[in-house]
């Protein structure tokens, strides 16, 4: 059996920078598409939560 260290070659850098670069754009390209799923500010704004505690006793 061989002991061969694997040293990196400049391709295994390529491979890995590609892909960096890929998932990096797909993040970029995506991210307009997510963000436009959050509510409006104006519907934000509208909706609040009330809740009446008084019938609940302490303790």
């Amino acid at each position: 059996m061989a002991t061969k260290k694997l040293e990196p070659t400049r391709r295994d850098f390529m491979t890995v920078a590609a892909g960096a670069f890929a998932a990096v754009g797909g993040a970029a390209a995506l991210w307009p598409f997510i963000d436009q799923m959050n509510p409006d500010a104006s519907t934000l704004s509208l909706s609040s939560t009330e809740v009446d505690l008084s019938p609940i006793e302490e303790g």
